[in-house]
């Protein structure tokens, strides 16, 4: 799948920029890199998927044994500090494919464990005030550097939950 974008890759190493907000966006992205920022996107995802789905998280955080594992993508409004987005990101070469969250879910292995550089992305979520695809957009533009040069990752995976309200759910 990212196969066509590896044509456009930097073929040098030098230390990539950092994506510079400009005065003109509402968000700063961020890399989380200590347990508080951790456990406050634990604690914003239980937020966002209590509300949408009903459940309830001890301690009021949302965590499981991949956290520590992953690589945490933050969209911050810019003004306030708020959490707006947020997601996970893991690097998988074929063998390990068994030890992702999609691999727990979904029959994956016999059909993913041949392939190098496999990216899975999971516990995605935005605040509903911001679902209106710019913060979404945002972020996964901020993504785009560290999947596609740093990670060189070649294939996406993940599992997603979507609630659907009403008589919905049965289309």
């Amino acid at each position: 799948m990212l196969e066509k974008f590896n044509q456009y890759r930097q073929t040098w190493t030098l230390p990539l920029n950092r994506h510079k907000a400009n005065n003109q966006t509402q968000f700063r992205f961020e890399w989380v890199d200590n347990l508080k920022e951790l456990q406050d996107v634990q604690r914003f995802r239980a937020q966002q998927f209590s509300k949408q789905f009903g459940i309830q998280f001890e301690d009021n955080l949302d965590q499981d044994i991949y956290d520590f594992g992953c690589e945490h993508a933050v969209l911050r409004e810019k003004w306030t500090g708020e959490i707006v987005a947020y997601t996970r990101l893991k690097l998988f070469q074929g063998h390990e494919i068994g030890q992702s969250y999609s691999a727990n879910e979904f029959d994956i292995v016999p059909h993913l464990s041949h392939l190098p550089n496999v990216l899975e992305i999971g516990r995605t979520c935005v605040h509903p005030r911001f679902r209106n695809g710019k913060a979404l957009s945002t972020l996964w533009l901020n993504l785009a550097p560290k999947v596609l040069w740093s990670m060189r990752a070649k294939y996406l995976m993940g599992c997603v939950s979507i609630h659907l309200q009403d008589n919905l759910a049965r289309a």
